[in-house]
């Protein structure tokens, strides 16, 4: 005996269509009691379809898991977040220019002090050298 499946209190029989708008996340369970192989499933976005009956009951479910969590698997590398946190993009405010320039300007200045007195320092000991060779 072939009972029709119910869907939102309508019974539908054999060769019907049923169509059911759905968001994302929500689930539909379609049952019967009987086999419901040849069963069609259209949809105009990707969809996860798990079929069960008593002459199945577990077989190949912890396969379809398994291939549909590697579909949903995220490279976390590849999301914007983490593309973002690399790069840098111009700030073209009157007080950002001003940091950057101030920023600039110290350290010209410290490195200056640094090597200033050197360049000094080598002048003169060339200068003492070309005296030497000289006499």
């Amino acid at each position: 005996m072939w009972l029709s499946p119910t869907v939102k209190r309508t019974t539908y029989a054999n060769g019907d269509t049923i169509s059911v708008e759905m968001n994302q996340y929500q689930t539909l369970q379609l049952g019967s009691t009987n086999d419901l192989t040849g069963t069609k499933i259209s949809s105009s976005n990707v969809v996860s379809v798990f079929c069960q009956s008593d002459n199945s009951a577990e077989a190949g479910v912890a396969e379809r898991i398994l291939n549909i969590q590697s579909y949903l698997l995220v490279d976390k590398r590849t999301v914007s977040a983490a593309i973002r946190k690399k790069i840098s993009i111009p700030d073209n405010r009157p007080s950002a220019m001003a940091i950057g320039h101030v920023g600039i300007i110290t350290l010209v200045v410290v490195f200056s002090l640094a090597i200033v007195p050197d360049i000094f320092r080598v002048l003169h000991f060339m200068k003492n050298i070309n005296r030497k060779n000289d006499i």
